[in-house]
């Protein structure tokens, strides 16, 4: 397992989904409502946790993903995105921790749908426990 912890990784750290484009932060509350009407089933309970990352697709010559989360626990991390993944693709996951120290974790692709034209609800699952996102 590979995680690599950086003192500065991205610059948006904010909580509140500030500096976001209008258009994420519009999906982002469609995606948050679209979620808060539907039961939740998840065996794992989630923060919201509202900050912009990257995911580094294994394989792929130094292409990564935009992407802005949702919500995050120490198993999960769920975001929208307006690139399509494939379910099961290894990824490395770069973000933020709450403290505001950047760290790359890597994962695989649990989930990726489409829920409005051209964004994508999509979930990775750590390749080990992330405790700074609560146990």
């Amino acid at each position: 397992m590979l995680v690599i912890e950086a003192p500065e990784l991205m610059d948006t750290t904010d909580v509140a989904m500030v500096g976001w484009p209008t258009e994420a932060r519009e999906r982002m509350e469609q995606s948050i409502n679209a979620m808060s009407s539907t039961r939740e089933q998840r065996k794992l309970a989630r923060r919201r946790y509202h900050i912009e990352g990257r995911l580094l697709i294994s394989g792929q010559d130094s292409s990564s993903v935009q992407f802005y989360t949702r919500d995050v626990n120490y198993l999960h991390v769920g975001f929208i995105t307006q690139t399509p993944l494939d379910v099961g693709t290894k990824a490395m996951v770069r973000l933020r921790k709450p403290s505001g120290r950047g760290i790359t974790v890597e994962g695989r692709v649990k989930r990726c749908r489409e829920f409005e034209s051209g964004w994508f609800d999509c979930s990775v699952e750590f390749a080990q426990r992330q405790g700074a996102f609560g146990e």
